[in-house]
């Protein structure tokens, strides 16, 4: 054999260039890899992101309407009754906004998964059957009713805790 004819330094020289040619082949399709990994890590962060920060405005908003709500059952003067239901619309108006741009950000996702999408239209389902029960009872707190309350921790919870 024509290997067999080398000097021992040949041969290592041969056998340690094969290693080092093998090294950078790894060593190239590694970083190759871990840059689509690091691409798909990016937009994965980026897009939870987005979708947190939503649905955190979107809660903030809910919770200023809740409290809004529960201000108008409690109150009874109408000029601070007519500042909660100022902030009590422009919080639902708000939270409609960050609800529609959720909706569209997972319907324009292509990785969204359908259980995703099925979950935003049952969100959606349980918010438009709840609504018209959640302004009944601002309505009767506004119009300083005592079965505001009973609406609100009756009906309105359980059709929501329901769907």
């Amino acid at each position: 054999m024509i290997f067999s004819k080398l000097t021992i330094l040949a041969r290592l020289a041969i056998g340690f260039g094969i290693g080092l040619v093998i090294l950078i082949i790894v060593s190239l399709s590694s970083l190759g890899k871990l840059a689509a990994l690091n691409e798909s890590l990016i937009m994965t962060v980026d897009f939870n992101g987005t979708v947190s920060n939503i649905l955190s405005q979107a809660l903030g908003e809910a919770q200023k309407a809740s409290s809004a709500m529960r201000n108008v059952i409690v109150l009874t003067d109408v000029p601070n009754m007519t500042k909660e239901k100022e902030a009590f619309d422009k919080s639902l108006q708000a939270y409609d906004s960050y609800s529609a741009d959720l909706n569209k950000l997972f319907l324009t996702d292509p990785n969204a998964s359908a259980e995703e999408k099925n979950f935003l239209v049952k969100m959606a389902e349980a918010i438009s059957t709840a609504m018209p029960l959640i302004k009944k009872a601002f309505d009767l707190g506004l119009a300083n009713d005592p079965k505001a309350p009973d609406v609100l921790m009756g009906e309105t919870g359980r059709r929501w805790i329901n769907g």
